[in-house]
């Protein structure tokens, strides 16, 4: 097994909360658990560390990534910054095909929604509505961030709370996106984003 092969079961292993923020990820296990040497598990942690998911330390031990609520929330704010940018240029490029593409990706992550798995439905979703922007760095950086948040939100549990509420976002964001309502749908996104911040800094919180 190569250390790609280790990093994409260990990076789904953090998405879903198998693997809490800040649990230490000590190599000569996970070398057990995978059956090889410790050389390809090195390179599956450089490989998480390159993508924020794990903190290296110069010990070598590894760390999946622990934010304060402060480091979330300026997070979550630049999500809104750039999710809704992304969106309203979106909107000014949007053709029937685009049209028939999100909706399609809006149903089935709704048919995603509650099961394991759902977050790599809704970013399914939200990377649909970004896409016409053409700003692929933009929705690169954008990824980033929703992965780092995801881990957070995964420890809490906090959006599977909230399922009906945000299928319900959704919705409405497709139908003023359809309408090339770009005030109304960038409003939208930034108040669902906002719910999602203040429910998982309450949930820490707690």
């Amino acid at each position: 097994m190569t250390g790609q092969n280790i990093a994409n079961e260990l990076r789904q292993n953090i998405l879903s909360g198998s693997l809490k923020p800040g649990e230490e990820l000590r190599q000569t296990e996970i070398a057990q658990e995978f059956n090889v040497s410790r050389i390809p598990v090195r390179d599956a942690l450089g490989i998480l560390a390159s993508e924020n998911l794990v903190v290296l330390n110069p010990n070598r031990k590894a760390k999946v990534i622990a934010l304060t609520q402060t480091e979330l929330s300026e997070i979550f704010d630049l999500r809104i910054l750039l999710e809704c940018n992304a969106l309203s240029l979106a909107i000014e490029n949007i053709t029937p095909d685009i049209l028939d593409h999100v909706t399609y990706i809006l149903e089935k992550s709704n048919i995603e929604a509650g099961r394991p798995g759902w977050a790599a439905g809704d970013w399914a979703f939200h990377k649909a509505l970004y896409q016409p922007s053409g700003l692929s760095k933009h929705i690169q950086i954008i990824e980033e961030l929703r992965q780092t948040c995801q881990i957070h939100v995964a420890a809490y549990g906090e959006l599977k709370n909230s399922t009906d509420q945000w299928l319900k976002d959704h919705k409405i964001i497709v139908r003023l996106y359809q309408k090339g309502d770009v005030p109304g749908a960038k409003n939208t996104l930034a108040a669902h984003l906002t719910a999602a911040k203040k429910s998982l800094l309450h949930a820490m919180a707690d």
